[in-house]
């Protein structure tokens, strides 16, 4: 027993000895390289000369010659490195991040003398950040006082006038083009203040919405058919919705500057870069298989006849009820074709005549929005991930129940188009309904 308790005492004082040591040689370590930075002979003596009681007395720790005493913590071992290095930089600390404008003339003044950034935010005590922010205000505002309250913004009828009328006039107008536009006018102010005050008016940068303009005679088609679809209790589950999609790469979408309760103007549509065309077909009881070809290669009524309706069309009636359907499709020139007539009858394929400048009666069309938007998040580089990304899409995503939701829209579109209009983007409410 009395050999056991020794060799336990024996294994305490060694940890002990090590943990002294080590922690020691981390604060001696950190003294000396500030003592090496100071290139003052004279302080370099003094300083070297107070290792001296320091390293004499390395045993003199009271925390240390207690084994039963617990560890330094971290907080105060930094602490003590601190006040070891008396030569390390010291850094303002900002109680107050605004900066006045006594400080704002001198960083002005101290810029103008030659001074850096990054020197002038050290001698007036403010963050880099900070002087770079007062410095770009300054130049664009040309005055170094603090912007007006939001109280006060309201009431400058003139200048918000201005602002106002040339987002009417230009809707796409960018911040700084207006911004330039009103120092052009004599009014001087940051883009952060510009945004400000747009955004107090009104207005938002939203995406550009697209409509498609419908003339007199296809409206009354449209009521036809809506018509026709009402009086037979939309039976949309009888149909087999075709078309195809264009996807290509490196397509954009532009923003424009919107008032509140205002509707979203168009933009026109320029098709660009390489891609594919796709054909497919839905129904309420799931999805056709999938033709993917380059959108160097057009859809003549030929290809159409040989690839669409054989490959796609045809195999699609075992997704119906005993193989009836009626196939719907838009009014583009290969789908409404002497040829491609002639072929759909060989075959005894139905079809409805489908109104003109329909898209959002045919549920097909959100099948296409859904899938771009898909495509635009992944950002694919190549054709290869592009062609993936399709295929990933169409096999995993239109699933039965995703093309019975669709279908429910396009019925809601039909019933809110009392005008024959498109009213697929507005609110529901008693008059879009109205007969």
């Amino acid at each position: 027993m009395t050999i056991s308790n020794e060799k336990r005492e024996f294994k305490k004082r060694d940890a002990v000895k090590d943990m002294t040591s080590s922690t020691l040689s981390l604060h001696i370590d950190a003294f000396e390289k500030s003592i090496e930075s100071k290139t003052d002979s004279s302080c370099e003596s003094s300083i070297k000369n107070s290792i001296t009681p320091l390293t004499s007395a390395i045993f003199e720790f009271p925390r240390q010659q207690n084994a039963d005493a617990r560890a330094p913590e971290v907080s105060s071992f930094r602490s003590s490195q601190r006040l070891l290095n008396p030569n390390a930089e010291s850094f303002a600390e900002f109680s107050d991040r605004r900066i006045s404008v006594a400080k704002r003339l001198r960083l002005v003044s101290l810029l103008n003398n030659g001074e850096s950034l990054s020197s002038a935010a050290r001698i007036l005590g403010i963050s880099i950040t900070g002087a770079r922010y007062a410095r770009d205000r300054i130049l664009q505002t040309g005055s170094v006082g603090n912007r007006k309250a939001a109280s006060r913004v309201s009431q400058e009828y003139e200048t918000n006038r201005f602002i106002e009328e040339q987002l009417r006039k230009h809707p796409r107008i960018k911040t700084k083009e207006l911004r330039l536009k009103m120092a052009d006018n004599g009014v001087e102010m940051s883009v952060r203040q510009l945004r400000f005050r747009i955004s107090s008016l009104g207005y938002r940068w939203r995406k550009m919405k697209k409509v498609q303009v419908i003339s007199k005679e296809n409206q009354q088609k449209r009521l036809l058919a809506r018509a026709f679809w009402e009086a037979e209790g939309y039976p949309f589950d009888r149909y087999l919705f075709v078309d195809e999609c264009t996807v290509v790469l490196g397509r954009r979408q532009q923003f424009c500057w919107v008032k509140r309760g205002h509707r979203v103007p168009c933009q026109g549509r320029v098709s660009h870069g390489d891609g594919f065309h796709i054909y497919g077909g839905i129904s309420w009881f799931g999805a056709s298989q999938l033709l993917i070809w380059r959108s160097k290669s057009r859809m003549n009524s030929a290809f159409y006849c040989k690839h669409n309706i054989k490959d796609i069309v045809v195999p699609s009636q075992s997704l119906f009820p005993g193989g009836k359907f009626e196939l719907a499709q838009d009014n583009h020139r290969a789908h409404i074709s002497i040829d491609t007539h002639e072929c759909l009858q060989k075959l005894g394929i139905r079809t409805y005549d489908w109104p003109p400048q329909s898209p959002e009666f045919n549920p097909i069309e959100y099948l296409w929005r859904d899938m771009k938007q898909f495509i635009a998040e992944h950002s694919p580089s190549s054709l290869e991930e592009l062609k993936k990304l399709i295929e990933q899409f169409w096999y995993t995503k239109v699933t039965p129940e995703y093309c019975r939701t669709l279908i429910r829209q396009v019925i809601k579109n039909i019933k809110k188009s009392h005008d024959g209009l498109n009213h697929e983007k507005d609110t529901a409410t008693e008059a879009l309904y109205q007969k």
